[in-house]
């Protein structure tokens, strides 16, 4: 049971910094979230299982891993996502990929990704389906960078919460396992796919934060 409230303590004390302020709100909104998640999982996890040991949420994708490895991406691209190939991806069955935006795709402070990241993206198999979810607030961000990349996006996605995730593996049409999530953090990308059982992606984020303990306590 310590270590069940070693990871609450853990989940509710990290607060990762954002740049320019404007997520402010945003950030204490999956912070709270967070602390929520690993409260509730905790029981979930002992009680919510037949006697075969299967979970018991008739029609939901749910975690195939342990709630104690929701942290823990299935791969850590030593990089930027510039440092990720479809190889990687391929070989694991995947047929479709929701990015996260923020410092994953583009900085922070910027407003549009660079020329190659577009050409990262561009150089993906064509029948790939391709979503951007971002916890971000400003619809007008998010647009503007969706259009840039011509692909489908929702903004303030609340991750980890999983309903934005929910909503784009609805329109991608694609089983829960043939899609990975790829983003910059631990607390909602990686969180929030482990949750739902995608394939968890952790980048490096295309902007320094050196500060982030996201990505020294938990780094694999």
């Amino acid at each position: 049971m310590a270590y069940f409230n070693w990871i609450q303590k853990s989940a509710n004390g990290f607060v990762e910094p954002r740049g320019d302020g404007r997520n402010r709100f945003a950030t204490v909104y999956e912070n709270r979230y967070i602390k929520n998640v690993f409260s509730s999982s905790i029981s979930e996890s002992f009680l919510a299982r037949d006697p075969s040991g299967s979970r018991q949420f008739p029609n939901t994708p749910m975690a195939s891993k342990p709630f104690f490895q929701w942290l823990q991406p299935d791969i850590k691209v030593e990089g930027t996502i510039l440092s990720l190939t479809a190889a990687m991806l391929s070989q694991r069955g995947i047929r479709g990929i929701i990015f996260d935006v923020d410092d994953t795709l583009v900085p922070l402070l910027k407003h549009e990704a660079s020329q190659e990241v577009k050409t990262w993206i561009a150089g993906l198999p064509s029948s790939w389906q391709l979503w951007l979810v971002s916890n971000n607030m400003s619809r007008r961000r998010i647009a503007q960078i969706a259009e840039g990349f011509g692909l489908p996006h929702i903004h303030r996605a609340g991750k980890p919460s999983r309903r934005a995730l929910r909503k784009a593996l609805h329109n991608m049409q694609l089983p829960v396992e043939q899609v990975a999530i790829v983003g910059d953090r631990r607390l909602t990308d990686i969180l929030a796919g482990n949750r739902l059982g995608l394939l968890t992606v952790l980048v490096d984020p295309l902007t320094c934060r050196s500060k982030d303990p996201t990505h020294s306590v938990w780094q694999s």
